[in-house]
């Protein structure tokens, strides 16, 4: 049995939905929602979320998990655009991308249809 080609440049071409991204927007919205599906990352996220930057020691401080564990879990919110890592000496503090996440927000949204307009209704784009 023969796989079908994906690389017909058509195909896909009578989809009416035009709001369809392409492979590595899809991905890269995969990865951040990923990122998100992880309770220790979402509590990580709030953490930032009430302090403007925080570095892995104050995060460590919050949870009862090893630094090393806060560390690959902030690496993985670094990756997927969520968090900000600015150096600083020896340290890295931490914030959130707020724009990224207004962005993901937005994307999930429009899942329902017409969340995009809901969106906008309720101030997303400045979360």
């Amino acid at each position: 049995m023969e796989k079908p080609d994906n690389t017909d440049p058509d195909r896909g071409a009578d989809c009416e939905c035009s709001t369809v991204g392409n492979g590595s927007e899809t991905a890269d919205t995969a990865l951040q929602l990923k990122a998100l599906a992880h309770p220790v990352r979402l509590q990580i996220m709030e953490l930032l979320r009430c302090k403007e930057h925080k570095c892995c020691g104050d995060i460590c401080s919050c949870l009862p998990q090893a630094q090393s564990t806060i560390s690959q879990h902030l690496d993985l919110l670094c990756r997927a655009g969520l968090v900000n890592c600015q150096p600083d000496g020896t340290r890295s503090n931490y914030s959130l991308n707020t724009a990224s996440i207004a962005g993901l927000a937005l994307k999930v949204a429009s899942l329902s249809g017409n969340g995009s307009d809901k969106a906008k209704d309720k101030n997303f784009e400045s979360a």
